[in-house]
């Protein structure tokens, strides 16, 4: 059919519930607790998401002086406009630029989109295994 896309997860329930019930069964729950791999998977998508900023940021810094730049260009070509020597030149090498600006825009959106999707499949992954944990707590032994 049309209009449909299949998406793969890895935070799928089944996965969740295998790990926690190998866990249970090898007893090595508190041992996984103890690596805080949890904590830590937040920690790098937090560090990406702010990497991810600042490369937004420097980005949004870089149009805005660009743009300053093609104002005093269509100002000063406006003032000299009979000086048409080399505009073709300026034309082509300002296209180039401006391909190589819009591929730098669509890598960062794609790269935030590809981020927050990450963020949200591991949240999900974290929420099914703390879930499955509780099928597989034991009362009467210290795991």
């Amino acid at each position: 059919t049309r209009g449909v896309t299949k998406e793969m997860y890895f935070s799928d329930d089944g996965f969740a519930m295998g790990i926690a019930y190998c866990l249970a069964i090898t007893k090595q729950t508190r041992k996984f607790e103890a690596l805080h791999w949890v904590d830590s998977v937040r920690s790098k998508l937090k560090l990406d998401t702010k990497q991810l900023e600042v490369q937004q940021n420097a980005r949004a810094l870089k149009e805005a002086k660009i743009k300053e730049e093609k104002e005093k260009e269509s100002r000063k070509q406006s003032t000299f406009s009979f000086f048409s020597l080399g505009k073709k030149q300026t034309e082509e090498k300002t296209m180039d630029e401006d391909y190589e600006d819009m591929e730098e825009v669509h890598l960062l959106q794609l790269s935030s989109k590809r981020l927050e999707a990450m963020r949200r499949e591991t949240e999900q992954l974290f929420f099914s295994l703390s879930s499955a944990q509780i099928f597989f707590k034991r009362t009467d032994v210290d795991t």
